[in-house]
């Protein structure tokens, strides 16, 4: 599911949820683009926003350098 987002919008933000958070278990997922991972016996709302809010930044910031380069360089 993870490559069919990521194809379908290469800016997307994928975030893992998992009982698992081993490294064995995230590191194919994380290879693919995930942005962050939360351990579903250790939620916390904050942490939950400051992953989204940091992830919307840098997608901005990605963004806005893909929409430069594309504008100038094609």
């Amino acid at each position: 599911i993870l490559n069919a987002l990521k194809d379908k919008n290469p800016f997307a933000m994928i975030f893992v949820l998992t009982g698992e958070p081993t490294m064995t278990e995230l590191s194919p997922f994380m290879d693919r683009g995930a942005v962050d991972f939360f351990d579903k016996s250790k939620l916390d709302l904050k942490g939950i926003i400051k992953a989204v809010h940091s992830a919307f930044s840098k997608q901005d910031k990605w963004r806005a350098t893909f929409n430069h380069f594309d504008r100038t360089h094609f």
